[in-house]
């Protein structure tokens, strides 16, 4: 099978997957669009590289992510749109108070460091393994592990939940039906 029929075919399944983490990562459709031609050309160009078939949306992930620090870091400033259209995160037929729910839980994402945003997204939101994100992150467990923790707490407090949480020196939890 040549490549760009196996690449397409590796693709297909994981295409939506991939727009919604690159949506929720950058929450500018247009930087978003960039982002994920970017991503497919580099993933694209280095198929080879894939070690398994059954990766190959953690391959594509990690490209994304390392495309979008990378264009972070070259000071080109990704803004989050004004009106920004939640219905393509969460569906057309989601009702009005779950979509304010989500405006707000994406609002304080946008405040957390990418890196803390990243592994709430990868963990709580697409259901990821905390190896995959190891991988995907390029971090220890523990590293990882310290970056949800922290950035869960700074979530919670930012969306006004501290009141609701218990913190001892290794851990926090959310009291009552926050959990």
């Amino acid at each position: 099978m040549n490549k760009q029929k196996k690449f397409l075919e590796l693709f297909e399944p994981v295409k939506e997957n991939l727009w919604r983490f690159c949506l929720s990562m950058s929450r500018n459709r247009d930087a978003a669009s960039d982002l994920l031609q970017e991503s497919i050309l580099i993933a694209y160009q280095n198929f080879e590289t894939l070690r398994t078939e059954k990766a190959f949306l953690s391959y594509l992930l990690t490209i994304a992510s390392r495309t979008l620090y990378a264009i972070k870091n070259k000071n080109s400033k990704i803004e989050n749109d004004e009106e920004f259209d939640f219905d393509s995160l969460v569906g057309s037929n989601t009702p009005a108070d779950v979509l304010t729910d989500v405006r707000n839980l994406y609002e304080a994402l946008d405040k957390l460091p990418e890196n803390q945003k990243e592994a709430i997204i990868l963990s709580d939101i697409m259901g990821f393994s905390r190896q995959e994100i190891c991988d995907i992150q390029n971090v220890s467990l523990d590293a990882l592990k310290a970056r949800l923790h922290r950035g869960k707490l700074k979530l919670a407090l930012l969306l006004g939940a501290d009141d609701d949480i218990n913190i001892n020196e290794n851990t926090f939890s959310l009291k009552g039906d926050l959990k």
